[in-house]
């Protein structure tokens, strides 16, 4: 059990790690270009960018005429061994769904019928 949650942990640690680099050179290669554009980039004077979490990371500009102010939201994925894992499973749960053969799920829309005049709407929208 300690063996599996301290191999969970720096699993933790090194993608945390190599999301803040990414994220970090992602800025910096696009800071000059910010900064071109905008008055103000980052928050405060040394502060590029923040990480919300393990997978988000994020940085304000504001100061161009005709744009109030822009948000920069850069999304990793998940940040956690576990995370990664069921992101990489749940799209097969999802497309091999059974629903079993006594439930139907039609998309089609039926005509209203319970409503004054919702039956004529229909017909003109048809």
């Amino acid at each position: 059990m300690i063996a599996l949650l301290s191999i969970y942990f720096l699993s933790t640690l090194f993608i945390r790690t190599r999301n803040k680099s990414k994220a970090s050179t992602w800025f910096k290669a696009n800071e000059r270009t910010l900064k071109g554009e905008f008055a103000g980039v980052g928050f405060g004077v040394k502060e590029l960018f923040r990480g919300d979490g393990g997978d988000e990371y994020l940085s304000y500009c504001t100061g161009r005429r005709a744009i109030e102010n822009g948000w920069i939201k850069i999304n990793m994925g998940g940040y956690d061994l576990m995370t990664r894992l069921y992101n990489e499973i749940r799209p097969v749960l999802d497309t091999n769904f059974d629903s079993g053969s006594d439930r139907i799920v039609s998309s089609r829309l039926a005509v209203p019928t319970s409503l004054l005049g919702t039956s004529s709407t229909y017909r003109a929208l048809r």
